[in-house]
């Protein structure tokens, strides 16, 4: 995978340094490629929806290990799959039908397209996954850790606070990476629901364009000219901050989880 897009971006990363395509203007017309803007929104877009999911997931985890009806685990654990399985599109055509006009109304001036959208949006298609791997890990506690903070006379929030989490703080690392990584690859919300804007966003309530819409949009194109050949780099800059996030999870996994 490395190779072949190091190849195909070859002919734009040696006409152009690399500062050139890490600039703040995209403008084909007048040879600047500049990169920096998508990736602001791909950052923007993924860290936001990745502390709005991770909360929930967080309080849903928590949720189900105060739970002591069987039934109603599973009941929660099978929705939430379900959940996980609804393909992202159906997300986003619920964001351009329900969330854009209401933040266009209440929140966003202009048109409603914003980073804001696609973050809240996207922050509900990474939720699962960060909850369903939050709650394997807790089921993974030793059940001697309950029953001496009850024979303590402790409750079970503090169990959970005082003792679960501090235990599973490496788990917890790896869920939100999981998350972040998952909300960087994603496509189809931040194309309908980011605004697809070319210009450096300053606040949440900007359009912008991610790397994953910018590679989507360009390939709609033609396939040769330099402006094609961006899509390779912004997949060799996708893989370079997955392989990051691949290293800290590597990181986190090798103590206890």
């Amino acid at each position: 995978m490395l190779f072949f897009l190091l190849g195909f971006a070859a002919p734009l990363l040696i006409n152009h340094p690399v500062g050139m395509l890490l600039g703040a203007t995209w403008d084909p017309e007048t040879g600047q490629y500049g990169l920096l803007p998508m990736l602001i929104g791909t950052l923007s877009v993924a860290l936001l929806a990745t502390v709005i999911g991770f909360v929930g997931a967080l309080a849903t985890a928590l949720y189900f290990d105060a739970i002591g009806e069987r039934r109603l685990k599973r009941l929660l654990y099978r929705g939430i799959l379900v959940l996980g399985a609804i393909p992202t599109v159906v997300y986003g055509l619920v964001g351009v039908v329900i969330l854009v006009p209401w933040l266009r109304q209440y929140v966003v001036e202009g048109a409603g397209w914003s980073i804001l959208a696609a973050g809240i949006m996207l922050s509900l298609v990474i939720w699962p996954t960060m909850a369903l791997f939050l709650i394997d890990s807790f089921r993974s506690t030793p059940p001697e850790f309950a029953a001496i903070t009850s024979a303590l006379g402790g409750e079970r929030i503090q169990y959970q606070l005082g003792v679960l989490l501090p235990f599973h703080r490496r788990s917890i690392g790896v869920a939100l990476s999981l998350g972040l990584a998952r909300a960087m690859g994603d496509t189809m919300i931040a194309l309908m629901l980011a605004g697809n804007s070319l210009a450096l966003p300053h606040a949440l309530t900007d359009s912008a364009r991610t790397l994953t819409a910018h590679i989507a949009l360009m390939f709609a194109g033609d396939f040769d000219s330099p402006a094609f050949r961006s899509i390779f780099v912004s997949g060799l800059i996708l893989l370079g901050l997955t392989m990051v996030l691949q290293g800290v999870i590597v990181y986190l996994r090798r103590g206890r989880v």
